[in-house]
């Protein structure tokens, strides 16, 4: 038990989604321990080691909350860098979007107007189509925000 307490007080969270994932992962095989654990913490014969078995479901209840709040943390720890991960997403499309759209290409003759004009058309087409990629991102955040996420300063 006291193995599975050291593992439980780490302070790494993760620093990207997949080492947040690793960790989640990392996170079930010890709640698949604490199962198996859980099973030896009531021996048939509890009132001849009665003493030592109420400071073992002490010890066995700390363990569980702090189990069940080191996976709340990772969850939230998951949610701020998937939503890192889209705001860079989202902020690359942008800035690519930007250079085309602010392309100072002017047009020689009506040939060229008109596939400059399609192609802006184009691109209007695909900011339209990525609308509500923005409006969900925005949500997110400010659900984040509401819901006092550890992160909400940053």
């Amino acid at each position: 038990m006291k193995e599975k307490d050291d593992a439980l007080d780490s302070e790494d969270f993760g620093r990207d989604l997949r080492s947040v994932q690793a960790l989640q992962r990392k996170h079930e095989g010890l709640e698949r321990d604490l199962a198996a654990l859980g099973d030896k913490t009531h021996p048939e014969a509890a009132e001849q080691i009665y003493d030592l078995q109420l400071q073992l479901n002490d010890r066995w209840s700390a363990l569980t909350s702090k189990a069940n709040n080191r996976k709340e943390k990772l969850l939230d720890s998951y949610d701020y860098q998937r939503f890192l991960s889209d705001c860079r997403d989202l902020q690359r499309w942008n800035n690519n979007t930007m250079v085309l759209v602010n392309s100072d290409e002017l047009a020689n003759d009506v040939t060229g107007a008109e596939a400059l004009l399609e192609r802006h058309s184009e691109y209007r087409t695909e900011m339209d189509a990525r609308a509500g990629m923005f409006q969900k991102f925005d949500q997110f955040g400010n659900d984040l925000l509401s819901m006092h996420h550890y992160a909400s300063a940053d």
